[in-house]
């Protein structure tokens, strides 16, 4: 086995640091903007962008600059907001997982969020809120808080291009602590669907099989699942690769 190909069972290890976030044209406009987050109109923003394209990692680092408080959706309390804005500065991650969400605690947290988005105007908090969609389309039943979250700025993350992609790849195995040969990501990266989604799925695969089976990431195992995957990308089929 090559020195550059050895595969570590060890946890997955996901880094947020400014350096492990790579720069491509997909996404310097949105990075800009949170850079400048003191020139957001009405200091609030909505940053939107597919599952695994790096919002996360982005709100970790505008958190890390503005000290700010950052939460989940999922777990927003009223009793909560006051002690949200005390740094002037929140993050809301992962609106879109107010679908999960039933009855009585769907209307808690959506009159929680209404409550933050008027507490934070009212004491000129700087208000982030992440999802995957555009504010049109979140699950939210209440009518005021659905008319406020209409009017955010909203940047958006990118489909990712080539060289957002082959780093992307990279990022995926090194958060998995797996290590492959250049080749493969180049061989990957041609093949692959070009979406979040697609690089997050084929990472997965690659880490089952891994540990499961104790063995070298050589281009043959790579192109056994990418085959295995490409019927289920968007019509994609396993001739779509070459």
């Amino acid at each position: 086995m090559r020195q550059d190909q050895l595969i570590f069972n060890l946890p997955r290890r996901v880094s947020f640091r400014r350096e492990d976030f790579f720069i491509s044209s997909s996404n310097r406009g949105t990075l800009s903007i949170l850079d400048n987050w003191r020139d957001w109109p009405s200091r609030k923003l909505g940053l939107i962008g597919p599952r695994s394209s790096g919002k996360s990692h982005l709100v970790s680092l505008w958190a890390e600059r503005t000290d700010a408080e950052v939460v989940s959706v999922s777990d927003l309390k009223e009793e909560n907001i006051r002690g949200l804005i005390k740094k002037k500065a929140v993050a809301i991650e992962d609106i879109n997982d107010l679908e999960k969400i039933q009855g009585k605690k769907k209307f808690q947290t959506e009159r929680a969020l209404l409550h933050l988005y008027n507490t934070a105007s009212e004491n000129d908090c700087y208000f982030l809120i992440s999802g995957t969609e555009a504010p049109a389309n979140w699950a939210i039943s209440l009518k005021d808080l659905s008319s406020r979250l209409k009017t955010l700025t909203l940047t958006f993350l990118l489909p990712p291009d080539d060289e957002l992609l082959k780093a992307l790849i990279v990022k995926q195995f090194e958060d998995r602590q797996i290590m492959v040969a250049p080749e493969l990501i180049t061989y990957v990266a041609k093949r692959i669907e070009r979406s979040f989604k697609a690089i997050k799925e084929f990472a997965d695969l690659i880490d089952k099989k891994s540990l499961s089976e104790k063995r070298e990431i050589t281009i043959p195992v790579a192109k056994a699942i990418l085959d295995g995957l490409a019927i289920s990308w968007n019509g994609f089929s396993k001739e779509s690769y070459y």
